[in-house]
């Protein structure tokens, strides 16, 4: 059984690690380290910004893969938390763009599949973020 502080540090680690496979475009071994984490840890949020942004990293290598559905899942479990997010956190910002790229390589993917309007909506979104976040 891990310790609260345990959790975080188990977290903070795999965050990093998942984050430099990514770099890498080593996208199954992000996915990899995600489902150990998530297995050891029995799914729990630990912290929040952080979780969301290991869940963004991992949509993010879905998306790579194709598996357009998952990462769609696995941003609406990470938008459930940075939603309530002030708009200028790193966060907010990086789930909002996570959802643009998504929608924009999907649609090209399966064009007239409804994808189109999702990116629309992110992408407008993702202007008031940064119109926001600019001051303009």
């Amino acid at each position: 059984l891990l310790s609260a502080r345990e959790r975080f540090d188990l977290l903070r680690a795999t965050d990093a690690e998942a984050r430099r496979l990514l770099e890498l475009k080593q996208y199954d071994q992000v996915l990899d380290q995600i489902v150990a984490f998530e297995a050891r840890i029995g799914g729990r949020t630990i912290e929040p910004w952080l979780n969301a942004r290991l869940w963004v990293t991992q949509a993010r290598a879905e998306q790579a893969l194709g598996k357009f559905e998952a990462a769609e899942t696995t941003l609406k479990r990470a938008w459930g938390v940075v939603a309530d997010f002030p708009p200028y956190t790193a966060e907010y910002g990086e789930a909002l763009r996570a959802h643009v790229q998504l929608y924009q390589a999907w649609n090209a993917a399966a064009p007239g599949r409804g994808h189109d309007a999702l990116l629309r909506e992110w992408q407008q979104r993702l202007m008031r973020h940064d119109q926001l976040s600019t001051g303009r």
